[in-house]
């Protein structure tokens, strides 16, 4: 299995300071935070987006259903009915796009992966102030290897993910 990062493949850009791995996993944790930030900020919109646009379809067609049975509307009774059968068809359609595209299950995901890289973070500065180099090479290694996995576990959730959609649940 090979490590999926942000930035592909290959390693990550190169900051022209970095000159120990302690720079390097700094820089590193630092580039999947922002990552994960803008991921995380994506999927929330799309899913707020979403679900907002399901529930006013769905309260706008069933408000237009109900006054397509007074009198006072009957002119306009024809022209409500093709209006709501519009906006039931697009609320179907929206709400397959959301079981299909997963945007609620995304954001949760990359914010959980996110406050992780935070809390990785926050342990490496921690563990390595005031250490010896010898100490500060024992705690780089540890937190790359936690780094990837971070990452394995990610592209894990990923794969179960995909596979659970394919198969319907």
């Amino acid at each position: 299995m090979r490590l999926r990062t942000p930035w592909g493949d290959g390693p990550p850009p190169q900051d022209k300071d970095v000159k120990t791995q302690r720079d390097y996993l700094t820089n590193l944790i630092e580039t999947l935070i922002d990552d994960y930030k803008g991921k995380r900020d994506s999927a929330r919109s799309a899913s707020y987006f979403i679900k907002a646009g399901v529930i006013i379809l769905g309260g706008a067609t069933t408000i237009l259903l109900g006054l397509r049975e007074f009198t006072a509307f009957k002119p306009l009774h024809e022209w409500f009915g093709i209006v709501t059968l519009l906006m039931s068809g697009i609320t179907t359609m929206v709400t397959a796009w959301e079981g299909f595209s997963n945007t609620g299950w995304r954001w949760s995901h990359y914010r959980n992966m996110l406050s992780r890289f935070m809390i990785l973070r926050d342990e490496f500065k921690f563990q390595s102030y005031d250490k010896s180099e010898e100490e500060i090479a024992a705690i780089c290694a540890k937190t790359f290897q936690d780094i990837k996995d971070l990452l394995h576990e990610a592209n894990r959730n990923w794969e179960d993910k995909r596979f659970s959609v394919g198969k319907g649940r």
